[in-house]
């Protein structure tokens, strides 16, 4: 596509259309549902999303909308819902709150990167790649846009055995790896959140010369600053990652 006469866009919408219609490599991409589904569909993006409706609904509500109004008995509604999920028109939260609009979604990750010193006077370490997992704080980055049940630790669960309890916009946070969970030497949660973008460009106490020697020890400063008075050094924190990301190297 030639980016300043658009010259191939047609052709190139037409291949996208083809591919998205290929059953062979994508068979859900045309898929036969039962009216009521294209009706509750239909309410949910027209009705719901309107400027004032409600950011998400549990599961339950999902559930009396879809039998109330449509006569979508329980089981249907499970299908309609993963279906729904499926096709991208809802997102699923940990805590099974479903998102009306999942290109929200890209505003709730935002607000935790904001410019704002207000904010950030009341949100800790954040500057410093930190965030404690501590309901002001929390507060401080959702509270004036978005129901407490979704970001407080008061209603908290957890999405399974193996993951730690925590409110389903600190787990949206970790799956889109944007942050990742601290722990201390013996595998304790610190109760703290690393956020590698928010790493200030240089660590604190960071010298110039130390790029033209090596550095002892002693001569480093603790990068992790804290604002109860401690600190976590570079050696008692250990990351783990499935892959790094390019962010996170940049920082590096």
């Amino acid at each position: 596509v030639d980016s300043k006469t658009n010259l191939g866009i047609a052709d190139l919408k037409n291949m996208m259309v083809a591919a998205a219609l290929n059953e062979a490599k994508l068979p859900r991409t045309s898929t036969e549902v039962p009216l009521n589904f294209a009706k509750l569909s239909d309410h949910l993006t027209k009705t719901l999303t309107r400027d004032g409706g409600p950011f998400s609904l549990s599961y339950e509500e999902f559930v009396t909308l879809a039998n109330s109004k449509f006569s979508i008995d329980g089981e249907s509604s499970l299908n309609a819902k993963e279906l729904f999920c499926f096709w991208g028109m809802l997102f699923e939260l940990s805590n099974g709150d479903l998102v009306l609009n999942p290109q929200q979604l890209a505003d709730v990750l935002a607000c935790v990167f904001t410019k704002e010193p207000s904010k950030i006077a009341r949100m800790g370490d954040i500057a410093n790649g930190i965030m404690w997992h501590r309901d002001s704080v929390l507060e401080a980055i959702w509270g004036s846009r978005y129901p407490k049940h979704l970001w407080s630790f008061d209603s908290a669960v957890s999405p399974s055995k193996l993951t730690s309890t925590l409110p389903p916009f600190v787990n949206l946070l970790h799956r889109a790896e944007l942050g990742y969970a601290l722990y201390g030497p013996k595998g304790d949660p610190l109760g703290a959140t690393f956020i590698p973008a928010l790493l200030p460009e240089e660590p604190i106490g960071y010298s110039t010369s130390f790029s033209s020697r090596l550095v002892s020890a002693e001569g480093l400063n603790d990068f992790f600053k804290l604002d109860n008075g401690g600190a976590v050094r570079h050696a008692d924190v250990g990351l783990m990652f499935k892959r790094l990301q390019r962010v996170f190297v940049a920082q590096l």
